[in-house]
């Protein structure tokens, strides 16, 4: 079932949300049948599938909370040393969102590791910031742009004339295929983004069994939310056809503002939800502050992805918040980062990587320290450095 959700369709699905505009509601997707506009919600029910396979979910959550090894990841076993005297312009999706700061950080920190000098944009969070932090890198000429979730479609025309002046694009988690999209090189979506969703499934049926219902968010303007949210209703509804989801898009602007309102409504309205999939970790904050404000602690569960530091505090110290599927970002900036390397030399790319995630509750958090990304347990950065020094 794991080898079934290629990479292709999730790109398809991430693209043709982002075009369908704002709020409106995505038939195309294989997991999405319930999904409504913002600012409403309708509860399915899905009739296909086998007979029983809850003990799968606990089996498969067991196994997705081990620690993750550099084998694991399969890093590239040799590489160009790195290029010097090259220019990055990394441009973050939002400055304000914890994920994508990080991933344009890695980008930052990778490129310095490669001797290169380094300027981070800021996207603002909309289309319209991210045009102008595009328009503003290529005024820089540098050698290399790097896009942190940004949608390379959404800034096409941009992209094109940045080729067409020789800079070269690397971008990660952006809905992208790498030669497509006027985009070098790009990754993160489905190698982050797929196990986010379907570890989140596992836990929360391993927890609730066939009484599970779900409340399952998406982020219209983020394409890799969409990714997370198809998994996460692939497995679950394999998994438990007769468990509920109820699918809702959750807007950027609603984050730490009407989204905690929104869900203490909808918990009011549906008693019988008791999960919560939340494909950031922003939105799961919220939601445990509603869960919280409801007076439905025992009864309401949070699980999450990205990583980002305050959720593992989070989940250490509030059992509303259950679990999170951790990815490295820092991981996949440095492996962006890696491969524009190798093609401002006239290298190939690497084989993709595979990218680390980890499943975590209170019984394993502890092995992240206070305040710090979960960096896949093993040092990435030491053996990516061992390669560009050849």
């Amino acid at each position: 079932m794991r080898g079934s959700r290629t990479f292709a369709l999730a790109l398809v699905l991430a693209v043709a949300a982002f075009a369908a505009g704002c709020g409106s509601s995505s038939n195309s997707s294989s997991g999405a049948s319930g999904s409504t506009s913002s600012g409403s919600a309708s509860s399915t029910t899905s009739s296909a599938g086998g007979g029983d396979a809850i003990s799968a979910a606990v089996s498969a959550a067991s196994a997705e909370k081990a620690a993750w090894t550099a084998a694991k990841s399969k890093l590239p076993a040799s590489s160009p040393p790195a290029a010097a005297g090259r220019t990055l312009v990394a441009v973050s999706c939002s400055i304000q969102i914890e994920g994508c700061r990080a991933l344009s950080q890695a980008h930052v920190e990778a490129a310095k590791a490669l001797g290169w000098k380094t300027t981070l944009l800021d996207g603002r969070g909309n289309a319209q910031g991210w045009s102008s932090a595009v328009q503003a890198a290529i005024q820089l000429k540098p050698n290399v742009i790097a896009l942190g979730a940004i949608l390379p479609t959404a800034v096409g025309d941009l992209l094109r004339q940045a080729q067409a002046q020789g800079i070269r694009v690397v971008c990660t988690t952006c809905g992208a295929t790498s030669g497509r999209d006027n985009v070098d090189f790009a990754n993160g979506d489905a190698q982050i983004s797929e196990p986010v969703g379907r570890d989140s499934a596992d836990y929360a049926l391993s927890k609730g069994g066939k009484k599970t219902d779900a409340l399952v968010m998406y982020y219209p303007e983020f394409g890799t939310s969409i990714i997370r949210r198809d998994a996460f209703l692939n497995e679950y509804r394999a998994l438990c056809p007769s468990c509920k989801s109820t699918v809702i898009a959750v807007r950027i602007s609603e984050w730490g503002t009407s989204l905690p309102g929104r869900i203490q409504s909808l918990l009011q309205q549906d008693p019988g939800i008791n999960w919560i999939f939340s494909p950031a970790d922003e939105t799961a904050v919220d939601s445990t502050n509603a869960i919280r404000a409801s007076g439905l602690t025992d009864r309401v569960k949070v699980v999450g992805g990205n990583g980002e530091r305050q959720s593992f505090q989070t989940v250490a110290s509030d059992p509303s918040y259950a679990a999170v599927v951790a990815t490295s970002y820092f991981l996949a900036g440095w492996e962006a980062m890696d491969n524009a390397n190798r093609i401002v030399q006239g290298s190939a790319a690497a084989p993709l990587i595979v990218q680390a995630n980890r499943l975590m509750d209170q019984s394993n958090v502890s092995t992240v320290k206070p305040g710090q990304y979960w960096s896949g347990d093993f040092d990435f950065r030491a053996a990516y450095e061992k390669l560009w020094r050849g």
